[in-house]
């Protein structure tokens, strides 16, 4: 009875999809590497979630964190699905995102503060 799993062979870097195994570096030119950095600047500029060149990544993490509860507690039936999945209030579940927005602002302060 033949196997149902295929076998799989890796392929060398100069089988794989036809192309020649390149670096990144040199399928791009140097005005392509200027405008990726400078359409990285705008969006890094526009939207405030999307970091910064100082960003690092502890601080990345507690904006994400950050965001993530402050939407919960801004989106009512989602802040009902956490209630109901802790057997919580709605209005307890709020307290508690809150605070763990609070608690994430005071640690990245004191992290940024030294």
């Amino acid at each position: 009875m033949p196997s149902l799993h295929p076998v799989v062979t890796p392929l060398s870097s100069n089988q794989e999809l036809g192309q020649r195994s390149l670096p990144l570096s040199r399928w791009l030119s140097a005005s392509d590497r200027f405008n990726i950095n400078s359409q990285l600047e705008h969006l890094q500029a526009k939207y405030v979630g999307t970091g910064h060149a100082d960003l690092n990544r502890f601080e990345w993490a507690v904006n994400i964190q950050r965001d993530s509860y402050a939407s919960y507690v801004g989106h009512y039936p989602m802040l009902a699905y956490f209630a109901i999945a802790e057997n919580e209030s709605v209005g307890r579940e709020r307290y508690n995102f809150m605070q763990v927005t609070v608690d994430c602002f005071i640690i990245c302060s004191k992290f940024s503060m030294g």
